[in-house]
């Protein structure tokens, strides 16, 4: 039945990131493809068009931010083409962050003024994203109290999701921006609590980012 193949491809998604957590990347990418052809072969739909909210997810996780562009790039398009707006704000929030970390300032900043507008009041992730995303892009122009503003707005947002990986995210995202702004105390003090939630997440593979960035390894800016 096509419910039961819908349920059976929404599962294989999050066990795909699941395994991207665990930095199993190759497995993750072998699930999120299963999961990818069963949605195309049920038909056109948002849930379909959709799939690079977790691909991207596993490729950023990977350190692949190009793969993530691709993907979200895709989705946003065929989204665009529905009419569809609650998932794709998402989508192109996810993008700007894809973009900005391959320095490409002007293509992000798109994004966000895009993400900014499809996004509900009330939908606190793609508020959280959009928000990061610019911040991260403000603290590389050097404007410090445009991004620091941001990135306390995102923090605030996190506070009300019980998502502990997502409230990693912010924290970590914030560590960044005030890393670049050369606050490197008040970065080592967020890097750790993002360490501390996506261990208590069993997020593998970011624990491990955060912890190369408190020795001072990490290429996070």
């Amino acid at each position: 039945m096509a419910g039961d193949r819908k349920a059976e491809a929404m599962i294989l998604g999050v066990i795909a990131v699941s395994e991207a957590m665990q930095a199993r990347f190759d497995r993750a990418r072998e699930l999120h493809a299963r999961a990818k052809a069963i949605l195309g072969e049920l038909g056109r739909s948002v849930v379909a068009a959709s799939t690079s909210i977790e691909g991207s997810r596993i490729e950023m996780l990977a350190g692949d931010h190009a793969a993530a562009e691709a993907l979200l790039d895709v989705d946003s398009r065929e989204l665009d083409g529905m009419g569809e707006r609650y998932f794709r704000s998402t989508v192109v929030g996810l993008l700007a962050h894809a973009l900005e970390a391959q320095g490409r300032l002007d293509e992000a900043d798109a994004a966000v003024d895009l993400a900014a507008a499809l996004t509900d009041e009330d939908d606190v992730e793609s508020q959280m994203l959009w928000r990061t995303a610019r911040a991260k892009v403000r603290a590389r122009q050097d404007r410090g109290d445009d991004a620091l503003a941001l990135a306390a707005e995102a923090l605030a947002l996190a506070a009300e999701t019980d998502d502990i990986d997502v409230q990693g995210d912010v924290h970590a995202d914030y560590a960044t921006v005030l890393r670049r702004l050369g606050r490197a105390d008040e970065a080592t003090d967020h890097f750790e609590r993002a360490r501390e939630l996506y261990t208590r997440k069993g997020n593998v593979a970011l624990s491990q980012v955060m912890a190369a960035a408190l020795d001072g390894a990490g290429q996070l800016a």
